[in-house]
Order: structure tokens, then C-alpha cells, then sequence
């Protein structure tokens, strides 16, 4: 895990806290305030995702990062 400057965890909660804070949008690969919910080219957006499987986007995340789905990140970060 990731240490801050004064050495407490990194976490995404630092993320979302830092980015509402200073109001820093997140990216949309299609310019829009949402991303689909499935692609033109029939793959699913992590929120698409989780709708059809029934769980919650951080599942779905979580089944990526053990490697139960594959996908790909179009953008950094």
C-alpha cells in the first residue's frame, strides 16, 4: 500500500476526498457526464457491469484486479 507525505495509507478515499475538495472532475472517455452503460462495440463500462451482473462497481473492480474479467482502461488514471 501507498504512503501519504506524512506517512498514513494512500487510499481511494484520499482520491475522492482530494478531488471534491479542489473539484477535480473525473475523465469520461466519451466527453459526457456518464459513461454508457455498454459500448458501441459491446463491451461494458464498469457501471454496465456491475448492472448486469447484479453487484456493485467496486466488485466489479474487485474482479478485475483478481483477474475473474478481463477488461482494459481506455484513459490513465
Amino acid at each position: 500500500m501507498l504512503a501519504a507525505a506524512r506517512g498514513c495509507a494512500f487510499k481511494g478515499e484520499n482520491v475522492w476526498l482530494l478531488r471534491t475538495r479542489w473539484g477535480i472532475p473525473t475523465v469520461k472517455i466519451n466527453g459526457m457526464d456518464k459513461n454508457p452503460m455498454r459500448w458501441p462495440d459491446g463491451s461494458f463500462s464498469i457501471q454496465g457491469a456491475a448492472a448486469e451482473l447484479g453487484v456493485t462497481p467496486q466488485t466489479i473492480f474487485d474482479y478485475l484486479a483478481r483477474g475473474m474479467l478481463a477488461g482494459r482502461q481506455l484513459t490513465k488514471g
